[in-house]
């Protein structure tokens, strides 16, 4: 059984390759490792979700969030 150890680093990708933001303490030259990427969202990402729901089911959404939510005025909370 492999225990994994975790740990956040900030990198730049650049040429194909991660480039650590600050140096990795603790972590043998050419150590094998595994990634798991985050990347900032501009909100670009979103514009593929545009037309993925069917209209009636938008509809539907739309009725609920209307009877469910209360409508919040943005001058109440300066």
């Amino acid at each position: 059984m492999v225990t994994l150890m975790t740990r956040k680093i900030d990198a730049i990708f650049e040429n194909g390759v991660f480039r650590p933001l600050e140096p990795v303490q603790g972590l043998e030259e050419r150590a094998q490792v595994r990634l798991s990427v985050e990347m900032p969202s501009n909100g670009q990402d979103l514009s593929k979700c545009i037309g993925s729901l069917p209209d009636a089911d938008a509809a539907d959404m739309l009725r609920i969030i209307e009877s469910e939510f209360e409508r919040v005025d943005l001058r109440d909370w300066s």
